[in-house]
């Protein structure tokens, strides 16, 4: 039994000594930055030029899908992931600015976070499983996901600016 273990624990040691941290993986619309710095300056005109802020949701893939001049299910898949990345920076820099607000739960902004990012990646699912097995099914989860990351930094960017009003 002690010989058992002993081995046992030894086998744990050797294992946790060899694990290797492993790489984060890239995700598909983070491979390809090279757009990312003007589509983040391409929403940040919109915004501060918008009367309704919510006219700015589509701005990255109308001006992607001007440029490419191509409606394929590639380059709208890729116009939408240009928007994601786009839009993800924004909200990572309006949710640092909400934690630095002193008086800002942040354990309750992290909880609410964590669980607008289940529901809303249940509602992309959901939506392209219409299109399950179609070349489609990866356009609509890519423009689902960038438009609900939108509108969700909208909301957080209008949070931040009650948070710090006098």
């Amino acid at each position: 039994m002690i010989r058992a273990l002993a081995l046992a624990l030894a086998l744990i040691a050797a294992s946790a000594a060899s694990a290797e941290p492993q790489p984060q993986i890239q995700p598909l619309w983070r491979m390809d930055a090279r757009h990312l710095a003007a589509d983040r300056a391409l929403i940040a005109a919109c915004l501060s030029h918008a009367t309704v802020e919510s006219s700015c949701l589509g701005v990255v893939q109308t001006e992607c899908a001007n440029a490419d001049g191509s409606d394929t299910t590639a380059a709208l898949r890729q116009c939408g992931w240009r928007a994601i990345a786009a839009w993800e920076d924004e909200m990572a820099a309006t949710l640092g600015a909400l934690r630095a607000v002193p008086h800002v739960d942040a354990a309750a902004l992290d909880r609410a976070q964590a669980l607008w990012m289940e529901s809303m990646l249940a509602d992309v699912r959901f939506s392209s499983d219409l299109y399950a097995g179609g070349t489609m099914a990866g356009v609509i989860a890519a423009q689902e996901r960038a438009w609900a990351t939108a509108q969700r930094t909208l909301w957080l960017r209008a949070m931040l600016s009650a948070y710090t009003q006098d």
